[in-house]
């Protein structure tokens, strides 16, 4: 089960990857980069989402997610990116034939873009 504070669940990444959720040969490594990603993702804005949304794991009938959605698919997406890349983390550039795929160092700009928005800056 992925950590109290993941901001996505198992359920949710793997039905963005299409893989049916009876299918676990994956979920020790998706559990793993949830977590990871949820924890980067708390770090970069600088607070405790938990403490501010309902994450989808704890929404209930009762008590509706808050976390924006913007948010959880941002994980989302990183998350898919991580096992996508799994194996070629070590390349930085590979060419086959006439196909070349440049590998970055970093998230996407877009993802970037939409975590800005929660960020809280800290005044010194």
């Amino acid at each position: 089960m992925p950590l109290e504070n993941a901001l996505t669940t198992l359920d949710a990444v793997k039905d963005y990857l299409e893989i049916v959720l009876t299918d676990t040969t994956q979920d020790e490594f998706l559990i793993g980069k949830i977590n990871g990603i949820s924890a980067d993702i708390i770090d970069y804005v600088r607070f405790d989402l938990a403490t501010e949304y309902v994450l989808p794991a704890d929404a209930t009938a009762e008590i509706p997610r808050t976390l924006p959605y913007n948010i959880e698919s941002s994980c989302i997406e990183l998350v898919v990116i991580a096992y996508q890349c799994r194996g070629s983390e070590h390349l930085k550039t590979e060419v086959v034939g006439p196909l070349r795929s440049d590998f970055s160092i970093g998230w996407p700009e877009h993802i970037k873009q939409t975590l800005d928005r929660y960020r809280r800056y800290v005044m010194v």
